[in-house]
């Protein structure tokens, strides 16, 4: 508006106002919060002599904890406004976050609100499908990306929706979660990539037309959609996201030709860009009383209630973004604007809404956790009120802000017990690995959701290495050349091994990143077996490799089995017995072992010693080891035949406990003895009832 004055040479006073001012206190009010900086001084000395203390009627200052309690409180507002025939409202922000958050809230007691800033088309159902339908082919098909395609609602592959959704559950379930061959599944789903192919066969090469690539990506969209009695056309383009994706769609394709030939790299990330540009409005069903709007939309526009939203810096004003192409002194030369013009508009934006009869400044201090700064403009209003000796709080509208805080909050909080459920004895299991009997005694709600409910959890769909894969492939290793080797150690050994992983690794398809990471730890691990086995096995007379055995007897409900697959057993030229435990993990301690915190071993020794490994004789253990390959070994030989009658007896007694009718199956009971890990404690709800309450 200066600009404008100063170009028509007119003198600011000589504009006359088109109607008197309606609170000219407001007015001086606002006048002094945009004072320059360099005058600033003179609020001690005059804000008290021109500002009327009435001129803060009808302002408020709600600062909030977070943006969500900030979106509550706005709309709680917002809501309170209808409850007044005829009274208006309006949200003025340029936080798309919290104008979402705000229409949002309003929808619990079933308001519909207008965002002038609308939908972008790029978070529409059909915008999603289109960006879907992009990403499947530019990810090479691969299955997370096409099951978020198909699962997509708009995708029909051509048959009824309930059924392309059940066939999808069970391809993903049973084919490439459960890892089984399933030639139906498997020709299902290739022929709902067909529908995909003229679009996945030109990202096959390096460069294309855009208007090629369009005019695929939209027919292969098309024929997804298909349905048993509707055309793919029909599905998509319907609705209002619909027609306006028709119209973007249409006008893209007859500007395409400008583009020429595309990186088809770049084709996902244009499109999605040029699509979020779009936005889509609702045309009807909005409540006419109340309003979402960005500053601009605000402008020449009143209503009873005005509510400045998100009063931060970033925000109110929009935080300059930094131009990759002109420096400031470049913008200048060319007669651009600067940054400085936008702070000084949404200044004058924020002055004409600061001047509405009944206003509320609203703010956060943290949005998404991370603290947020107060706007200059907030910091400059609290100033002038303590040189007017108010204290900012008195402006405070507390009531918003305490109502969105006990609006969700329980009448009473009720304690959660741990779950104890306690299954039928016929249901309980009457045989369990070695392995299990540790979470047994640990975590028996976990052995109760795994062997009686028979709840496992299902495999990633493309699961990245990590490295448990590294540890199966050393045991792999390791079988097969204690497999060549049973009762002898080679001189060339390390050369073997080393050969043996060359092989595994390339068998595997170990990438080249991972192994340069992987490599260099199983030849340090090479190194450390070398050197241990050969003063090892100079004692040993046959090697067992991944070797089953079990061990049973008669409990109070029948008989139960302890069954185990020992990564081996040795069998020592003296006649007696070592078993081995490998480990690329931590280790367990020899006091672990003989407290019985770690049985998995023992309970290997104890079927060992009863003779119950397959084609190994029942002969006395000598040790049980732990080698934590690569780095250290723990031997436990010391009063063995106590420690495997202890493991015995304390075994017998805890299967003759869970036979009996009324033990529970605790989940967690001895909070000093909890799992490492377990896959059932969300089904447990741990998180819930391990909340300590206040009063304890």
């Amino acid at each position: 508006m200066k600009t404008l004055l100063d170009y028509l040479q007119i003198d600011r006073l000589a504009v006359k106002d088109l109607r008197p001012a309606q609170n000219p206190g407001r007015e001086i009010l606002i006048s002094e919060l945009m004072r320059p900086a360099q005058t600033t001084d003179l609020w001690r000395s005059t804000a008290a002599e021109r500002i009327d203390p009435q001129a803060l009627d009808g302002l408020h200052l709600l600062d909030c904890r977070d943006v969500r309690e900030e979106a509550l409180a706005i709309a709680l507002l917002m809501r309170e406004t209808l409850e007044t025939p005829e009274k208006t409202a309006a949200l003025v922000t340029s936080d798309r976050n919290l104008a979402r958050r705000v229409a949002g809230e309003l929808g619990r007691w079933g308001i519909k609100v207008d965002d002038s800033a609308g939908v972008p088309l790029s978070l529409t159902p059909v915008g999603v499908y289109l960006r879907l339908v992009a990403e499947a082919c530019a990810e090479n098909l691969s299955k997370v990306s096409l099951l978020s395609l198909f699962k997509h609602p708009l995708a029909g592959g051509g048959m009824e929706y309930a059924e392309l959704r059940q066939k999808l559950r069970r391809l993903e379930k049973k084919v490439w979660r459960g890892k089984e061959e399933d030639t139906e599944l498997e020709a299902f789903v290739a022929g709902l990539c067909e529908n995909l192919r003229e679009l996945y066969d030109l990202y096959q090469n390096p460069q294309a037309g855009f208007k090629q690539l369009l005019a695929a990506h939209i027919r292969c969209a098309e024929k997804l959609a298909t349905t048993k009695i509707q055309t793919g056309q029909q599905v998509l383009w319907r609705g209002e996201a619909g027609e306006a994706a028709a119209a973007f769609v249409a006008d893209l394709y007859e500007q395409a030709e400008i583009l020429e030939t595309v990186d088809t790299a770049e084709y996902q990330g244009l499109f999605e860009a040029l699509l979020a540009q779009q936005v889509v409005r609702p045309r009807y069903g909005m409540h006419p009383r109340l309003k979402i709007l960005g500053p601009i939309e605000a402008r020449l526009n009143h209503y009873d209630v005005t509510i400045i939203g998100e009063v931060n810096e970033g925000i109110w004003p929009l935080q300059a973004a930094s131009d990759p192409w002109m420096s400031r002194p470049m913008k200048k030369d060319f007669g651009f604007p600067l940054p400085e013009k936008a702070v000084g508009v949404s200044a004058l934006d924020f002055s004409g809404l600061l001047g509405a009869g009944e206003v509320y400044l609203t703010r956060a201090e943290r949005v998404q956790g991370t603290p947020m700064v107060k706007s200059r403009w907030w910091m400059r209003l609290e100033t002038v009120l303590r040189a007017l000796d108010i204290k900012p709080r008195q402006l405070g509208a507390e009531i918003y802000k305490d109502t969105a805080r006990e609006l969700d909050k329980p009448e009473k909080f009720i304690k959660i017990d741990p779950p104890a459920p306690v299954p039928p004895v016929k249901a309980r299991p009457r045989s369990l690995y070695a392995s299990a009997v540790e979470m047994w005694l640990r975590d028996p709600y976990a052995i109760y959701a795994k062997y009686i409910l028979e709840l496992f959890p299902l495999d990633d769909i493309e699961e990245d290495l990590s490295m448990a894969d590294y540890g199966t492939i050393i045991h792999k290793i390791l079988e097969e050349f204690n497999n060549r080797h049973p009762s002898d150690w080679p001189e060339n050994a390390r050369q073997e091994l080393l050969q043996l992983g060359e092989e595994y690794f390339t068998a595997h398809r170990i990438a080249a990143e991972t192994k340069v990471f992987w490599w260099p730890n199983f030849e340090k691990t090479v190194d450390w077996i070398v050197m241990r086995e050969s003063a090892y096995r100079q004692d040993i007379a046959r090697v067992h490799n991944e070797v089953r055995g079990e061990f049973a007897w008669k409990a109070p409900a029948g008989t139960f089995k302890i069954k185990a697959v020992a990564d081996r057993v040795d069998e020592t030229k003296d006649g007696r017995i070592n078993i081995i435990d490998y480990k690329t993990g931590r280790i367990r301690s020899a006091a672990d072992v003989h407290n019985g915190t770690a049985p998995q071993l023992p309970i290997e020794g104890l079927i060992a010693a009863h003779g119950g490994f397959s084609g190994i004789a029942a002969a006395k253990v000598a040790q049980l080891i732990y080698w934590q390959l690569g780095k250290k070994a723990q031997v436990v030989d010391d009063e063995m035949p106590e420690l495997l009658a202890q493991t015995e007896e304390q075994l017998k007694e805890l299967v003759a406990l869970f036979d009996l009718p009324k033990t529970p199956y605790h989940s967690r009971p001895n909070p000093k003895r909890l799992p490492e890990y377990s896959d059932y404690e969300h089904l447990a709800r741990v998180l819930e009832w391990s909340v300590q309450s206040n009063e304890e």
